[in-house]
C-alpha cells in the first residue's frame, strides 16, 4: 500500500471489487449461458481450474501492474473468476446430480461445496498463520517482493496441479454415454 491512501480509498477500492463481481456473477450465473457446462464435466472442471488460477494470478500480478493497467487487469482477473466459479459449480452440480440419480435438491449439492471450501481456507490459514509467526520472530520483518509472488505463485500451481487431478477422475456425463466397464 501507498501510504499517502486513506482508509476512505480502501473502503471504495473494495466496493468496485464487489461491484465488478455482483456485475460479472449477475451475467456469468444467466442459464443459457451457465448451460454451457453440462455434459463433459471432466474437461470443464479441468477449463475451469486452469481460468480459475489464472484469474487469482493476475488479480495478485494487478498489484505489480503500471497504475494506468491496475483496474482493467482486476476487471479481467475478476472476469476470469466469475466464469470459472460458475464453471466449476455447475460441474459439481451436475455430477453429484448425476450419481445420485437427480433426487437432490440444489441446497444439498451447495452446501457440502461450500463446507468443502470453508474447510480448505480453514486448513490454508492453519498452516499459514503459524508460519507467519515463525517468520516474524525470526526476524523476518518484510518479505521481499520477488519471494512473496514466487511462494504464491508455487502455491498456485500446486493448487491447480490438485484441481486437475482431481479432473481425471471425474466420469462423463455426457447424456446418453455410458461408460465401459472393464
Amino acid at each position: 500500500g501507498d501510504a499517502s491512501r486513506t482508509p476512505l480509498d480502501a473502503v471504495c477500492l473494495q466496493i468496485f471489487f464487489y461491484s465488478i463481481d455482483a456485475i460479472l456473477g449477475i451475467f456469468v450465473g444467466i442459464p443459457s449461458f451457465a448451460r454451457r457446462f453440462y455434459g463433459n464435466c471432466a474437461t470443464w472442471l479441468a477449463i475451469g481450474s486452469v481460468v480459475m488460477v489464472a484469474g487469482d494470478l493476475l488479480f495478485f500480478a494487478s498489484a505489480y501492474v503500471p497504475g494506468k493497467w491496475f483496474y482493467l487487469a482486476i476487471v479481467v482477473s475478476k472476469a476470469l473468476l466469475a466464469f470459472a466459479g460458475v464453471c466449476l459449480k455447475v460441474v459439481t452440480a451436475e455430477v453429484t446430480r448425476t450419481f445420485a440419480g437427480g433426487q437432490l435438491q440444489l441446497v444439498e449439492i451447495v452446501v457440502p461445496d461450500a463446507n468443502r471450501s470453508t474447510a480448505t481456507q480453514l486448513t490454508i490459514a492453519a498452516v499459514g498463520l503459524p508460519a507467519v509467526v515463525f517468520l516474524r520472530d525470526a526476524g523476518w520483518r518484510e518479505p521481499p517482493a520477488a519471494q512473496l509472488a514466487g511462494g504464491f505463485v508455487a502455491l498456485q500451481l500446486a493448487r491447480l496441479a490438485a484441481m486437475l487431478a482431481r479432473a481425471r477422475f471425474v466420469p462423463d456425463t455426457r447424456p446418453g454415454y455410458v461408460a465401459c466397464a472393464g
